[in-house]
């Protein structure tokens, strides 16, 4: 719409006019329309018939959240490692809105979102379970807060054979603010806190596909790179069935 000022849509209106169709224009989101995704796109719908005045379908109000679009099961290949973690939890790309984890409404779909980790990332909760991969909680922290298993075994020692501290770092009670906090983790008996242990993974093609208004009854017959793609590039179906509604379809399907 902004493109070269303007210049550019109105250029595409005007080869409409050319064509001899009267059209209306409007940016709907996707999540005025039943699906949980913040996703802004232009719909042109014209006509023949000039007689005929259109208006585009009213917003409606959201009753889902992108946790309910979200698959039982989950194959452990979609969950992130150490260095795709670091991108998706850095301060920079939240407030860049770069990436989300367990947003109410998805950003915006893009085609390569799932391979440069942008977009959205969910959270599980995985407090009674062991795991290999890099595990803890996101809701706050940075990742390069959290301490290294070697450097944590050493905070929570109460010391040597020959040497045992009195002072014990006790996790659920906050130590005086001293000056050394600059030391963090060299004393050993500073402030330290845990969070609740689970991993963080992308969206399942499946997952993008019900973002888009797909059903389950959708069949993916390619990889997942491309129903990725496929996801990403594609118009949300329930913004689609909204306008086909409001313009009565019907009235211009030959019987």
């Amino acid at each position: 719409m902004n493109h070269d000022k303007g210049k550019t849509f109105q250029t595409i209106k005007n080869v409409f006019d050319d064509l001899g169709y009267r059209c209306f224009h409007q940016t709907l989101n996707s999540k005025n329309y039943g699906i949980p995704q913040h996703r802004e796109r232009v719909f042109v719908v014209g006509f023949k018939d000039n007689t005929i005045n259109f208006s585009f379908p009213k917003s409606i109000e959201l009753e889902y959240k992108m946790q309910d679009f979200l698959e039982d099961c989950t194959d452990s290949k979609y969950y992130l490692k150490e260095k795709g973690i670091k991108f998706v939890t850095s301060t920079k790309n939240k407030k860049k809105r770069y990436t989300q984890i367990n947003g109410d409404i998805a950003l915006c779909q893009k085609a390569n979102q799932q391979f440069n980790w942008h977009g959205d990332f969910v959270f599980e909760n995985q407090e009674n379970q062991e795991f290999d991969e890099f595990i803890f909680n996101v809701n706050d922290v940075e990742e390069k807060y959290y301490l290294s298993n070697k450097v944590k075994a050493y905070v929570l020692s109460s010391g040597t054979k020959k040497f045992k501290t009195k002072i014990q770092t006790d996790l659920h009670i906050a130590r005086p603010l001293l000056q050394s906090m600059h030391k963090m983790h060299r004393s050993g008996i500073d402030n330290y806190v845990t969070h609740h242990k689970g991993r963080i993974r992308k969206l399942t093609p499946r997952e993008c596909l019900r973002l888009m208004g797909f059903r389950d009854d959708f069949k993916q017959v390619v990889s997942d790179i491309q129903m990725y793609k496929q996801a990403g590039n594609s118009i949300v179906v329930d913004v689609l069935i909204a306008i086909l509604k409001q313009m009565d379809i019907t009235k211009f399907v030959e019987k």
